[in-house]
């Protein structure tokens, strides 16, 4: 009887030890991340008139050097560096990227970030101008190419020549 009362007592005081360091060990590992200065947002992508989730969007710390992805409902979470005021570049395969300057308060903030499709760009329009005077080295025989712009030139000075 006494025997099974000291294993009864024993058995307890091990369960009391276990548990409070359970404990300890579970408050140390999530109190960091309570403390932990957190930057969340929404990553989306603008393309034909409509918003939409962007997956694998990229968040990169130009200054860290920390890079993250969003999630694939276009979600992302980070936790800012020790080193503020930092630039933020906001990317995406097909869009436009886009930076923000983050500092200490923005900490525990959310931001929503729209990319804009690359192919929103205005179009370029490229001219050619032939040139006026040219010589055709591909042929056997010697031969100058005048186009019109050259003829006006040529009788513009004959007559000035002639006075």
């Amino acid at each position: 009887m006494v025997f099974t009362y000291i294993l009864t007592y024993i058995f307890v005081q091990i369960m009391q030890v276990n548990f409070i360091k359970c404990f300890l060990i579970v408050i140390l590992v999530f109190i960091p991340k309570i403390y932990n200065a957190q930057l969340k947002g929404y990553f989306q992508g603008y393309k034909d008139g409509k918003r939409a989730p962007l997956e694998m969007g990229k968040i990169k710390f130009l200054n860290s050097r920390m890079v993250t992805y969003s999630n694939e409902d276009g979600t992302f979470e980070v936790i800012l560096p020790k080193n503020l005021p930092d630039t933020v570049v906001f990317s995406h395969h097909g869009y436009i990227s886009d930076t923000i300057v983050v500092d200490k308060s923005d900490r525990f903030g959310s931001i929503n970030v729209v990319l804009y499709s690359s192919k929103l760009i205005p179009e370029v329009i490229i001219g050619l101008k032939k040139q006026s005077h040219s010589i055709l080295r591909l042929k056997t025989l010697h031969v100058e190419e005048l186009s019109q712009d050259e003829l006006k030139k040529a009788a513009c000075c004959n007559i000035s020549e002639s006075f």
